[in-house]
């Protein structure tokens, strides 16, 4: 008995590349992304902790400026971005970073929320970064990368007047 199959070996190989290895190699440079704004949430986070413990704002809202800044400045460094004109795209991205993506809350030596820094207490800071997926570049299609860190106030740490 003879098979009356013949096959196009050239249509099989462009649905399976257009089908399968295109839709692949999208998600792995997409997935590749996230431990590069998972590590720079965190050192962002760090670092605007370690900063605003030393710093002498009196209350959280102060903490939270400095704490925006600090990210800003720690992302600007680590992520090779501008914050010029030249550079809409980092402009736009920087623009991100505020209120709603740095968050500081301030604790006394008991565990209660107090406003600024309490001497013997706990400032945290989280931190919460934009994940665009790669090709579309969108961000009402991005994830975000959220990190916390938990920095001590000195027990005899005297504040400015």
């Amino acid at each position: 008995m003879k098979r009356s199959e013949h096959g196009f070996v050239v249509a099989e190989w462009v649905a399976a590349v257009a089908f399968l290895l295109i839709p692949t190699l999208w998600l792995v440079l997409s997935v590749a992304a996230f431990p590069e704004r998972i590590g720079m949430a965190q050192l962002a986070a760090d670092e605007a902790g370690k900063q605003i413990v030393q710093s002498n704002g009196t209350t959280t809202a102060d903490l939270q400026t400095d704490a925006i800044q600090t990210v800003k400045d720690v992302l600007i460094a680590n992520m090779k971005l501008h914050d010029d004109a030249a550079h809409p795209k980092d402009q736009d991205f920087l623009s991100k970073i505020n209120s709603s993506t740095v968050a500081v809350q301030s604790f006394d030596k008991g565990g209660s929320t107090v406003d600024g820094l309490s001497p013997g207490g706990t400032v945290t800071v989280t931190v919460d970064l934009p994940t665009p997926l790669v090709l579309t570049g969108n961000p009402a299609t991005a994830f975000c990368c959220k990190r916390a860190h938990t920095e001590p106030v000195d027990n005899y740490r005297s504040f400015g007047p």
